[in-house]
């Protein structure tokens, strides 16, 4: 835990639920990919939403959809303007919270010596 208000600034919830603005997500995105961290979210790419790795909240799908059916998947506008409001889409998680290789450590050698 941090006295940072930037870190902790968090309203209490809200009976019913709460939702976050798109400044919000703004903000957060920066926040995180300035300490450091990869951000991985939903974004429109070749006609579908896909997971990607996103550098700003920009690049969340606001306002689009999709139709699901039997065989049938098409990429449709949205009225409220939603960054989440879609089903999952043509890929998962997986890729990205169990990559099939992770580098463990790594060695140099300098001469005779192992750094």
């Amino acid at each position: 835990m941090t006295t940072d208000p930037d870190v902790n600034a968090c309203p209490p919830p809200a009976s019913g639920g709460s939702t976050m603005g798109k400044e919000g997500m703004v903000a957060l995105v920066e926040v995180l990919t300035g300490r450091g961290f990869t951000v991985i979210g939903p974004t429109v790419r070749d006609g579908a939403i896909v997971l990607a790795e996103l550098e700003s909240a920009d690049e969340l799908p606001y306002g689009w959809g999709v139709e699901l059916e039997a065989g049938h998947y098409r990429l449709r506008q949205r009225d409220d303007g939603a960054a989440f409001a879609n089903a999952a889409g043509p890929q998962s998680w997986k890729q990205f919270l169990h990559p099939a290789k992770v580098r463990q450590w790594r060695a140099d050698r300098v001469g005779e010596e192992v750094v």
